[in-house]
């Protein structure tokens, strides 16, 4: 799995927006003027423009408080919204009976549960997640053409299809069991429905994890979309900039970032410290970085922010500092997301080559050829070099369309590559398979499908599976 991709699916939930009805006018005067508070991330203005005691109502100051707390990295706001969530759910349940009561009940649960997973509150997220899906499905049941329940039940089914390995037991403590296929079908079916939930519905899309060269380019356009209908809220651009930072497309994330100058909202630095990480610009990186530790009342990201004012100190040939940051880890931050467990993991290794740590920052980015020119200057000594020196330069000279050669090099790869704990032999052998599918050469596409299981105990397990799967119902075809 993309080591951003879990933390920032929670980012995305905080962005959905309630849709309720299928007249244009539903919402009060007063419930539009705090949707599109909430929008331009004016969480005070949002707040006050919320008065009436009407479900509408509740879900919006559950999804203001839900937003602020984690755009704010703020967990003290976390738990005054957890405790205020039973006092919106009791005042809830005295209005009328209907489908939109439902809805707003399942909406606050499913706001908590998210925030829940957040702050590392996993088994308290789940069976909220579980009490959400209970009163989804039975609104459905009553009304069948309601589409904000048909959109959320397919988000929760995208949400638990692609919970990674590790988490495994909520869902089988919940008793509830993702179906990613019927998810995005159920999504799908809400579009064109309102404009609004055309918005959440283009979001949501972007959650899931592209598992092919089509999905990827799809789901590529549907953030291109997003920017060109809803680009002028800044939501937008902190989701689209998220999206493109992700998928390796550098340029559209800085361009999407200089349009935001919400400067006290913490989660932002974490992310522009990203770009400005991955494009080398380390003297930005590290200010955004220790703006983020300054303002954050959050544990998350510490060690993967340590991890990465490491790199640069050492890049910069400061090694002590390097040391002083690696240090740190161990001390600072939690355990919650993968970038910081990698983190913690890395900052007991011992720091690698320059020059490769150089071309991996540039690689994430999607800069190709800088990445292909820093990995040409390292001089691989070991077996476990080797193997990462061959899928890198197979993957750049993929990304470049030069097939040959990076057939060529994953082969190599995967020859190198032990038998165990390494993920670069496993992964090469997928694109291969789908580099020789797209070839139209089954043979090959299922003997390098069949070789992807020769490995076992790496990392990136629920991506590889997720990969593997979509690749053999291809192949099958």
């Amino acid at each position: 799995m993309n080591k951003y991709s879990y933390i920032f699916r929670l980012l995305f939930v905080s962005f959905c927006f309630p849709v309720f009805s299928q007249t244009p006018d539903y919402y009060s005067p007063a419930q539009t003027k705090a949707f599109y508070a909430m929008l331009d991330l004016d969480f005070s203005k949002a707040k006050t423009s919320i008065a009436n005691p009407t479900a509408l109502d509740f879900h919006l100051k559950s999804l203001a408080t839900c937003m602020e707390s984690f755009l704010y990295c703020d967990k003290q706001k976390f738990q005054i919204g957890k405790s205020l969530e039973v006092k919106w759910l009791d005042s809830l349940s005295k209005t009328p009976e209907c489908a939109t009561k439902r809805f707003a009940k399942a909406q606050i649960k499913l706001h908590w549960a998210f925030m829940s997973f957040a702050y590392d509150e996993k088994l308290s997220a789940g069976i909220s997640m579980r009490q959400a899906y209970l009163i989804l499905k039975e609104n459905l049941e009553m009304y069948p053409d309601h589409k904000p329940t048909q959109l959320y039940l397919g988000l929760i089914n995208t949400f638990l299809a692609e919970i990674p390995d590790n988490f495994q037991w909520i869902t089988n403590i919940i008793g509830l069991k993702g179906d990613a296929e019927k998810g995005q079908k159920m999504i799908q079916s809400a579009k064109g429905y309102h404009e609004v939930l055309d918005f959440e519905r283009q979001v949501w899309l972007l959650v899931k994890r592209p598992q092919y060269e089509e999905q990827e380019d799809f789901l590529l356009k549907t953030c291109d979309e997003l920017v060109n209908e809803f680009g002028k809220y800044p939501t937008t651009k902190a989701v689209a900039a998220y999206y493109y930072l992700k998928n390796k497309q550098i340029e559209k994330a800085k361009t999407e970032l200089a349009g935001l100058n919400f400067e006290k909202v913490t989660l932002l630095h974490y992310i522009k410290g990203l770009v400005a990480y991955h494009t080398l610009d380390f003297s930005s990186s590290a200010t955004s970085f220790k703006l983020y530790l300054k303002n954050t009342r959050s544990e998350n990201f510490k060690k993967d922010i340590q991890l990465r004012l490491a790199h640069m100190s050492y890049l910069e040939n400061d090694s002590l500092q390097a040391i002083k940051y690696l240090a740190s880890i161990k001390r600072k931050g939690n355990l919650a997301f993968y970038a910081d467990k990698n983190a913690d993991k890395q900052s007991s290794e011992k720091l690698p080559n320059k020059s490769l740590l150089k071309s991996r920052i540039l690689f994430d980015a999607g800069n190709w050829e800088a990445s292909k020119e820093q990995l040409s200057k390292f001089t691989v000594r070991t077996k476990i070099e080797k193997t990462e020196y061959y899928y890198r330069m197979a993957r750049i000279e993929q990304e470049l369309n030069n097939i040959e050669h990076s057939k060529r090099c994953y082969k190599s790869c995967i020859g190198f590559c032990p038998k165990e704990k390494v993920y670069f032999g496993p992964f090469a052998a997928l694109y291969l398979a789908e580099i020789y599918l797209k070839e139209s050469n089954k043979v090959l596409a299922l003997h390098y499908l069949n070789t992807s299981h020769d490995f076992d105990h790496y990392e990136f397990r629920q991506s590889f599976f997720s990969k593997n799967a979509e690749l053999k119902k291809r192949i099958g075809n």
